[in-house]
């Protein structure tokens, strides 16, 4: 963080289309030579409703959780993270704007926009009259680390170490929070605040982008209320399924008859 080196200078949307930006810490590269499939966040984010004209069609694996894309802060990062108007192709090679929880549509759900970007050709933005195509491979490359993640797992650590934020901790956050297009976080918070605040702005700067979410949903035993927080109209959990045991994996039997005093893990 004090040499420099990498800053948050390109906007978000570009990080998403542009290899070996300054804010890449490591990114896994491909290449599209041979014509082969090795990388699909592009069709894997596209609603499968959604066909181009060259008859390719997403494939509907991923979308965010309809209160997950409700309680995303209101900001430019959010519009885009989001894609919310699908395009519907028509007997007439025409394509028809229709808003993400329309009943036509198969899953109704908003979908992730930013791994969208630079693959479709025209059918990217939301205003967007058409799609040409839907590519499963692109050379563009996965960003593993962003240096948005250090400064924010850095406020959170500072914040838990010392006792409560840090000036250093709050200038961390607040440049992920201006590059969002979001007003500086509030100063004065507890200890606990500051970091419930980091963990909320770690959720919508990555979100979409995979495990980041999910760490902090373990490592915090965050399940239940993110289970809770759910819209009714998403998958039901299974009556009496006993999510906190999922927070530890069963100790092997090989390794719990080498040392009787260990106890297993609840629930196993």
């Amino acid at each position: 963080m004090q040499d420099g080196v990498y800053n948050l200078s390109t906007p978000y949307d570009k990080v998403f289309t542009t290899n070996g930006s300054p804010e890449a810490l490591f990114e896994l590269e491909y290449s599209v030579v041979g014509n082969l499939p090795n990388r699909s966040f592009g069709s894997t984010n596209v609603p499968l409703d959604e066909v181009a004209l060259d008859g390719s069609s997403g494939w509907d694996d991923v979308y965010p959780e309809i209160n997950f894309f409700k309680n995303a802060p209101v900001c430019t990062r959010t519009d885009l993270t989001f894609y919310t108007t699908l395009k519907l192709i028509q007997p007439d090679k025409s394509f028809v704007l229709t808003p993400w929880n329309s009943p036509v549509t198969h899953a109704r759900h908003p979908y992730y926009k930013k791994f969208r970007a630079g693959l479709n050709g025209d059918g990217v933005n939301e205003n967007a009259t058409q799609i040409l195509s839907i590519q499963p491979s692109t050379n563009k490359s996965t960003i593993i680390i962003r240096y948005p993640q250090v400064l924010l797992d850095y406020a959170e650590a500072s914040d838990m170490a010392g006792g409560g934020p840090t000036s250093a901790g709050y200038a961390a956050i607040n440049m992920v929070r201006a590059r969002a297009g979001e007003a500086p976080l509030t100063p004065g918070l507890s200890q606990t605040a500051f970091r419930d605040s980091v963990v909320y702005e770690r959720a919508y700067e990555f979100a979409g982008e995979f495990g980041m979410r999910w760490f902090d949903i373990v490592r915090l035993q965050l399940l239940p209320s993110v289970i809770a927080a759910r819209d009714p109209s998403e998958n039901s959990i299974p009556a009496g399924a006993n999510v906190s045991q999922k927070y530890l994996a069963p100790i092997p039997f090989s390794e719990m008859s080498l040392n009787p005093q260990w106890a297993q893990n609840p629930g196993y």
